[in-house]
């Protein structure tokens, strides 16, 4: 066990001990907060803008001074664009209509057929990712690193299945029954991509200390479904860093998976409300370590005060015992939300939440 009074938790560490399911001495706060929420918040009008995103961790780190915001600057490897773009289709595109943007539609395996993995050091997207990573790593203070744990240690990957779901839209999940061979290359294909990105920026970056996937969209599928199309391909990425804490995020409506959701290889799930704790602390809490789960719109967002401060006593009153649980909202935060929220979270983590010596 550490002895915190020598060596004291910072807001990062503390969120890694718990992740590890290793004593610490409160329950860890962190804020499931992005861009999304800051920029109205501080008053940006273009998030995506590296040197706005640096300007909301500074601001954050002052706003909020004892909660890391996870969800700020996670970039990850950029291969999937090429990829798309090489289908000899133009069909489908991101978010907005450019050119640039325009994408091939993967209607069978002859679209499949058509993609080469892009080698990393030569494929322009990945190229310019690796960019903005590198001038977040010069120009984020050693600080922030420090105490919030931004950017450096960190890999995300890019995420197969949502990819492919968005690409094909309903008729991916319908595949599932009509062309299982189809979405098994699909994920075979995109999980190789992404762990192509992902060792390319360990090799850039030096090892991460923990990895990131977002999956939402797999909460869509029974748990048997799960178990074949999406938890060895999860698993393949995350083997692939055995010494790095494993973070999958997937707010979506999963209750109905989460006996077979660990399956996947994480160490620690972000889940969302969907989800009581009461369910995901006994039925896995012995398995993987938990993050969440107050629900960000009716409660955070629109719920009374009094709503409010009960239900952070009785999440953090229910994650609490045997550790392996970070306090967060289920899902990001929502635009709007009081300030002064957020930072009562982390009192309510303090005043509930700690851990007897």
């Amino acid at each position: 066990m550490i002895d915190t009074s020598i060596v004291p938790f910072t807001p990062f560490s503390r969120f890694l001990a718990a992740a590890r399911r290793e004593p610490v001495d409160r329950v860890p706060v962190v804020g499931a907060i992005s861009d999304f929420y800051l920029a109205p918040l501080f008053g940006f009008s273009d998030p995506d803008d590296a040197e706005a995103k640096l300007e909301m961790l500074v601001r954050g780190a002052e706003c909020f001074p004892d909660q890391p915001l996870l969800f700020v600057i996670t970039p990850c490897a950029a291969l999937y664009l090429n990829m798309l773009r090489q289908v000899d289709n133009r069909d489908a595109y991101y978010e907005r209509p450019e050119e640039w943007l325009r994408v091939g539609r993967l209607y069978s395996a002859r679209e499949l057929a058509q993609i080469r993995l892009p080698e990393p050091s030569t494929c322009p997207e990945h190229m310019i990712m690796q960019q903005i990573i590198a001038w977040y790593h010069e120009n984020v203070p050693q600080e922030l690193v420090e105490r919030f744990g931004y950017v450096k240690g960190l890999i995300r990957f890019e995420n197969p299945f949502d990819q492919l779901a968005l690409n094909l839209g309903m008729e991916w999940f319908a595949r599932i029954h009509t062309d299982p061979d189809f979405v098994h290359a699909s994920m075979d294909l995109f999980t190789e991509a992404s762990l192509v990105g992902a060792r390319s920026l360990a090799e850039e970056f030096g090892p991460p200390i923990w990895v990131m996937l977002a999956e939402d969209l797999p909460s869509m599928l029974s748990p048997e479904h799960y178990l074949q199309f999406v938890a060895p391909y999860h698993r393949r990425l995350f083997e692939a860093f055995p010494d790095a804490i494993k973070f999958l995020h997937n707010d979506g409506d999963a209750a109905h998976l989460i006996e077979v959701l660990p399956e996947c290889g994480m160490d620690i799930l972000h889940f969302g409300p969907q989800i009581p704790i009461k369910v995901a602390k006994s039925k896995i809490g012995e398995r993987v370590a938990l993050m969440g789960n107050l629900d960000p719109m009716r409660v955070a967002l629109r719920g009374s005060d009094e709503e409010f401060a009960a239900e952070c006593r009785r999440i953090i009153e229910m994650g609490k015992p045997g550790g392996g649980f970070v306090f967060s909202t289920g899902g990001e935060l929502s635009p709007g939300t009081e300030p002064e929220r957020v930072r009562t979270m982390a009192h309510y983590a303090h005043q509930f939440g700690a851990y007897m010596p």
